[in-house]
């Protein structure tokens, strides 16, 4: 059942709360162009570093999408209390969660499995399950589909149908 806001309440709501953390700044790309094409598809995105997020309210989204290098491990403790603080919000919305490692070693099937289990051990670490969840790595400009759209324009496809579709009441 998704959260509905107090009847009282004046503040904002809705839209899409988008949270990430970026080692280097290709994670920080990667979600600056997922909330491009949401805000394409006429949403609401609220776009937050996870360091200037200390102040956002999940609660007050209709979805939430938490972005990070995940490879990385030791760097992602922000990210990890970031979504163990909220983790009763996050699931009580839908959400997605993307991984990002920006290398062409990336596209390899070992290199593969390594992001899979990367994203699987942030779930078992933080106890959240998002509804959907993606690894981007290698070239993305160069892997496009038939319809000319990249990896990151089909995840945000992807959000956007998830934003359109009523929660369960």
């Amino acid at each position: 059942m998704r959260y509905a806001p107090p009847p009282s309440s004046n503040a904002a709501w809705g839209g899409v709360l988008l949270v990430y953390f970026s080692t280097h700044g290709h994670t920080a790309t990667v979600a600056t162009r997922i909330a491009e094409g949401l805000r394409a598809e006429g949403l609401v995105v609220d776009l937050r570093d996870v360091a200037d997020a200390g102040d956002v309210d999940p609660v007050r989204h209709d979805v939430v999408v938490v972005g990070a290098s995940l490879h990385r491990e030791p760097d992602r403790d922000e990210i990890v209390g970031w979504v163990m603080t909220h983790r009763l919000a996050l699931a009580d919305r839908p959400t997605a969660l993307f991984s990002v490692a920006l290398s062409d070693s990336g596209r390899g099937d070992e290199s593969q499995a390594a992001l899979q289990r990367s994203l699987r051990d942030f779930m078992a670490q933080t106890g959240w399950s998002p509804d959907r969840s993606v690894a981007f790595s290698g070239a993305l400009e160069h892997q496009h589909d038939d319809r000319g759209r990249d990896p990151v324009e089909r995840f945000a496809d992807e959000l956007a149908l998830l934003a359109a579709v009523p929660a369960a009441a």
